[in-house]
Formats: structure tokens, sequence, C-alpha cells
């Protein structure tokens, strides 16, 4: 947004911030259809901006475009569903080494090359078993050179490091998630029940103790937030919780999402899947 003010004329495009409130949207899909217009959304939304699917022949510019290396998130299925005329990516690290992740980006890009193809070109795996089932994994790479080709037909400009003039620091990207309505009244009136568990801040440090509950295990949202983050990437994680109540859902999440898993703590330490 900054840039834009600091070097477009305003007359020439109409900027729109679509982060802030949802009720913005609505006016700049109407205002697109006869109006130079751009608007500025990050991924963590714009799968719940239905109304963008109604744009037709958009530029779509996307920065790290890493985070949609995963095709099974709800943000990269909402964006492959975009009508768009021209698609820019951008990515420091567009895979982190791994071409098995370039997939989306590759489709996004125009190169309508089937996963099963694309895998039988480029990627080695091998079956191991896990649990009874057996699971390719990766363990190298093929005809890279050509891969490379292929996605410079498509527009891809693939630089080294010290190719790039004044690279940015890295950034911490910092997840934000509401608190509920039990936690305001917690911290109002010191004293509640929730899911049939009756927290008491008697003394401050009790009270301490429950908000941070609340605003942890209690809140659903903070949940929801982590399961966004696993389906955007296929990378590995490190989670740290405080509490069990946090590690129990942690662990049924990593199950219902079929994520192999490892638990280190005072109780264990099982480095296995990891």
């Amino acid at each position: 947004m900054e840039h834009f003010r600091k070097y477009y004329n305003p007359s020439r495009y109409i900027r729109m911030d679509l982060t802030t409130n949802k009720l913005v949207v609505k006016d700049f899909v109407d205002l697109a259809k006869n109006n130079k217009i751009i608007g500025f959304i990050n991924y963590d939304l714009i799968f719940r901006r239905p109304e963008l699917l109604k744009l037709k022949d958009i530029t779509l510019l996307l920065d790290e475009s890493s985070l949609i290396q995963n095709e099974n998130a709800k943000r990269t299925k909402f964006i492959m569903s975009l009508n768009c005329k021209n698609v820019i990516l951008l990515s420091g690290t567009p895979v982190g080494g791994k071409y098995e992740n370039l997939w989306s980006q590759c489709r996004l890009l125009g190169w309508n090359i089937p996963k099963s193809e694309f895998y039988e070109n480029y990627i080695r795996t091998r079956l191991i078993e896990v649990n009874g089932f057996r699971l390719p994994i990766v363990v190298g790479y093929r005809n890279i050179r050509n891969l490379k080709e292929n996605l410079k037909e498509y527009g891809a400009i693939f630089l080294k490091s010290d190719e790039v003039l004044d690279l940015p620091n890295q950034v911490e990207i910092k997840q934000y998630c509401n608190p509920t309505k039990e936690y305001e009244y917690f911290k109002a009136d010191s004293i509640i029940t929730v899911d049939g568990e009756q927290l008491v801040g008697d003394n401050v440090l009790k009270k301490m103790l429950y908000e941070r509950q609340l605003c942890g295990h209690f809140n659903s949202n903070k949940i929801e937030v982590l399961k966004d983050l696993m389906e955007s990437t296929n990378d590995r994680l490190i989670i740290f919780y405080n509490f069990n109540r946090e590690k129990e859902l942690i662990v049924d999440l990593c199950k219902k999402m079929k994520r192999d898993y490892s638990l280190v703590n005072g109780e264990c330490k099982d480095l296995k899947a990891y």
C-alpha cells in the first residue's frame, strides 16, 4: 500500500485494503468492472473472501509464493480457482530445495502438467512402511535442467543469492488469533466455567495462569490458525506448547491431518517420526 502511495499517481489506480473489512471486498469487485484498481490481501484471508472468485482477467501478484506449495491447503485451492490473465510469483525460496513442492506454482504459471507426470519426470521416490501403510518418500531428483528449461518457457527466472542486489532481511511473520468472549469475561470477573471446568483467579498468579489457558487450549481460534499453518506447508515443524491439554489438541490435529509427529517433554523423548 505504501509503495503505491509513494510512487503512483492516485488518479491512475484505485487502491483498496481488503484485509481489515470484508465489506470492502464487495465494493472492490464492483469497482473492478470499469476501473483500474489494486487490492491487497493476505494469504490467510483470501479463501474467506469468496466474492473474489467473481473477478475476471485479473493480474495476480503473490509475494512469498512458496506459501502455496501445498496444493491441498485452502489458500492454494482458492488461489488456483481465480480467473487470472497474468500471474507474477515472487519468492526467495520457492521450494527450499525441494522440487516436489513446485507443482502448484507450475500450474499457476500455466504449465498444466499432471502431478503424476511431474513426479515421474523429475522426482525420485521410494516406498516405506508406516503403521502398516506403504507411503512414498522423496529420495532425490532427476532432469532438473530440463525442469528449469520448461519453467523458463512460462516466465520463471532462477537467480542465486549473489546475483540479487539488496536482498531484504528475513522477517518474522506473526499469526494473531482473536480472544474468546470467555477470556474477556474472566479478565473482568476472575471466575468462569469453561467446558465444565471452573476457573477461579483468586490471586494474581492463578489469574495469569488461567488467562494463558484461555488464550491457549480453551481458544478454538488458535487451533484453527495452527491448522491453516500446517495445511500451508509440507515442511517439518517444531511446535512448542505449555500445557498437556494443548499437547493433546495438537496431537489430535496431527492424527486428523495424517501428519506423523514426535514428542519431546519431561515424560518422553521420541524423535522417530522427526
